[in-house]
């Protein structure tokens, strides 16, 4: 599945580009997380991302850019029903967990 990338805005500064987009994750959350690329930021090349969730839901998620692998991750706060493994705050979200109802502001900065 894929990201739905909607433009919100679009600001020049000499050489930079700041471009805002909301982002709708899809049904089938992909473990590693969902490819964002500088073309689908309207960009040659990422310097900078930031993401805050802007939908409200009855979950709460941190989500992250990596910008080495080009990846909008998704973490959620681990559930104390979770059995062993390491002591890890924020777990990454299970691979095919329906995300489509999250909606996420991301402003990324580039060329």
């Amino acid at each position: 599945m894929a990201l739905t990338v909607t433009k919100v805005a679009t600001n020049v500064s000499g050489r930079l580009r700041t471009r805002i987009f909301d982002v709708t994750y899809d049904s089938s959350y992909a473990t590693g997380g969902e490819s964002l690329t500088a073309v689908d930021l309207g960009l040659k090349t990422v310097l900078t991302v930031a993401v805050q969730q802007k939908s409200v839901s009855t979950s709460i998620y941190v989500h992250q850019y990596d910008l080495a692998n080009s990846k909008l991750l998704a973490f959620r706060q681990k559930d104390p029903g979770d059995a062993g493994g390491a002591d890890i705050p924020l777990p990454e979200v299970g691979s095919t967990t329906n995300l489509s109802a999250i909606v996420v502001r991301v402003t990324a900065t580039g060329y």
